[in-house]
């Protein structure tokens, strides 16, 4: 039983390891596209929520967004708390990857330390 419970900790912490430098590149993905692959479109904002981490005192969160691309249906963080479901944004994406995308406009989050926005 300690031989599985301790394969299971190893587990753990080396998926740990390795998900950590993925997100970092793909958040540098994300922030970085190149211009010539650039492509603008609109995206409707819908019911699914995206909560700050680490945030006990009160619950924040921002909804995400779906768009469509050759008929297949992409979804992406809007990192926007005063959209509402239902609302049109401004999205960019990678025409190559369209799972590479961000909203298209910066906004500034009210109340939150610099490393939550945009």
């Amino acid at each position: 039983m300690k031989d599985i419970k301790a394969l299971l900790v190893i587990i753990l912490v080396i998926g740990l390891i390795l998900y950590i430098p993925y997100d970092l590149f793909m958040a540098y993905r994300r922030n970085n596209i190149p211009e010539d692959k650039i492509v603008h479109t609109k995206a409707i904002v819908i019911d699914e929520k995206n909560y700050f981490p680490n945030d006990y005192v009160e619950i924040r969160y921002t909804y995400s967004y779906k768009f469509e691309v050759n008929g297949k249906t992409y979804k992406g963080d809007s990192n926007n708390m005063t959209v509402h479901v239902g609302d049109s944004i401004d999205i960019i994406y990678n025409k190559d990857n369209p799972n590479i995308n961000k909203s298209a406009v910066k906004i500034l989050l009210p109340d939150l330390p610099e490393s939550y926005k945009n």
